[in-house]
């Protein structure tokens, strides 16, 4: 396997605190045999103590174009974790997490958090890249393409810290199989004969900012969506910043209609249940409904096919004139547990535990405020790649109470926290030490309050790259 290696152009340093864009050429010509794989490899060097999202989030869109402008595909980074959820199995996603700064569940990797001075390098793969989903023979092609990627600045990035790290370069990795000599040139020879049609996906996004109560059924026009469509996919954040982004709130119902009112994916309006337990299981791999709720329905026999290899197994034709109709669900309720001081002692030394998930936090002092009570736990794996959180309320003295929040908000959470006393003192009571359990709130899923959500609805359609005789690229919607 050969590897086609085409560096940024122009200043990069600054891109991922500052945003901005930077093109990355494919000469024309170049290459050995047909594209079998694509992704971008980024260097970084930190300045600071930093965390920050999966690496495909630091990039807001990629516009793969023709030298002279013609768009042939729109990428977009935070598709990669629907993507990467959905399309991949549980092990192919596992061998692939910690290069992109993430762990199996999206959430950070185990060493995400840079220090001073380190240098790391992540690998973003270009999942239904047209070049490798189209397997397009790479040296046909006589004109320059252009990547241009656009990348997001640290206000929407980072997780923890103040100053995102400096790119010190940026790869874009082509493979390419070796072939003989021979077969090279009757390839060669046969796209200088007759134009040759590859078929990929194109990704289009509508978002939007909307007021959203619980119990409530809404309507958005979907009128960037025009074409045959392999899927469709809808989401609700109340944040595309930070960790926040990767939390989607569940829905009651949804319905895809066309200009007579039709819901074309089924009679009925579709549950959250039926999407997780009758959908996913026969299309997607991966097991991600299970923590996030952004969901997705395909036309297409195969949807990993159809995104990643541009096969057209099932469509739905789109005009522009259809409509999303969702209802929210009921309001939600957090989960709460409370550990109570059973034995009424008032401590003044020793240290104790806090366990979830036969996770263990670090030994705790009697008088450890609630604040780092909590991110104690916040920082146990369970919590923590899920992006869960805990807060903490109360005393050691009475009782202390936990409120589950972030990516377990509105959620049962059917583990506890429990606590160890490791040496709890009052002074020399001979008392024994004790304490309890209780469910004081089971969580339910629901609806968060009212409030501005941003709805996301995006789609993958087919669209035909054409290489002419004369390795020139058109493009065409199909």
């Amino acid at each position: 396997m050969a590897h086609l290696r085409q560096r940024s152009n122009g200043n990069i340093t600054n891109l991922l605190s500052a945003g901005g864009i930077v093109d990355i050429r494919i000469p024309g010509g170049t290459g050995y045999s047909n594209v079998a794989g694509a992704y971008l490899k980024l260097s970084v060097q930190a300045s600071a103590t930093v965390e920050f999202v999966p690496a495909a989030q630091l990039i807001d869109f990629i516009s793969f174009e023709t030298a002279s402008g013609k768009v042939i595909q729109k990428l977009y980074g935070d598709q990669d974790l629907w993507l990467k959820n959905n399309l991949l199995s549980q092990q192919e996603w596992e061998m692939k997490a910690s290069v992109q700064n993430a762990n199996p569940c999206y959430g950070p990797a185990v060493d995400a958090e840079m220090t001073n001075g380190e240098t790391r390098d992540f690998y973003i793969e270009l999942h239904g890249f047209a070049l490798k989903a189209a397997s397009v023979f790479l040296p046909a092609v006589s004109e320059d393409l252009i990547l241009k990627i656009h990348f997001r600045s640290s206000a929407s990035t980072l997780r923890s810290g103040s100053t995102m790290p400096s790119l010190t370069s940026l790869e874009l990795v082509l493979e390419n199989p070796h072939i003989t000599d021979n077969n090279r040139t009757r390839q060669m020879a046969g796209h200088r004969l007759k134009p040759h049609d590859y078929l990929h996906s194109y990704t289009v996004k509508q978002e939007l900012s909307k007021t959203l109560a619980p119990a409530t059924t809404y309507e958005i026009a979907m009128t960037g969506f025009s074409g045959l469509f392999s899927e469709v996919g809808f989401g609700i954040r109340s944040s595309i910043t930070g960790s926040s982004q990767n939390i989607y709130e569940r829905i009651a119902s949804l319905e895809f209609l066309d200009s007579s009112n039709t819901n074309i994916i089924g009679g009925s309006p579709v549950t959250h249940l039926e999407l997780q337990k009758m959908l996913y299981p026969d299309q997607y791999q991966d097991k991600q409904p299970e923590y996030l709720n952004a969901y997705r329905y395909p036309f297409s026999l195969s949807a990993r096919s159809a995104v990643e290899h541009g096969l057209k197994g099932g469509y739905h034709p789109f005009s522009g004139d259809e409509r999303i109709r969702f209802t929210t669900p009921a309001a939600e309720v957090d989960e709460v547990q409370t550990i109570t001081n059973d034995s009424g002692l008032t401590f003044d030394g020793g240290f104790y535990r806090l366990s979830y998930n036969g996770e263990f936090t670090d030994s705790l002092e009697w008088n450890t405020s609630n604040a780092n009570i909590g991110a104690a736990l916040n920082a146990l794996p369970s919590f923590k790649d899920y992006d869960g959180t805990v807060a903490v309320t109360g005393s050691l003295s009475t009782a202390l109470v936990f409120t589950f929040g972030g990516n377990f908000a509105g959620k049962p959470i059917n583990k506890n926290i429990t606590l160890v006393n490791e040496s709890l003192d009052d002074g020399g009571a001979t008392t024994d030490v004790s304490f309890s359990h209780a469910l004081t709130a089971k969580g339910v899923y629901g609806f968060p309050a009212s409030a501005s959500y941003i709805v996301t609805i995006w789609g993958s359609k087919h669209v035909v790259m054409r290489v002419d005789k004369n390795g020139q690229v058109q493009v065409h919607s199909s």
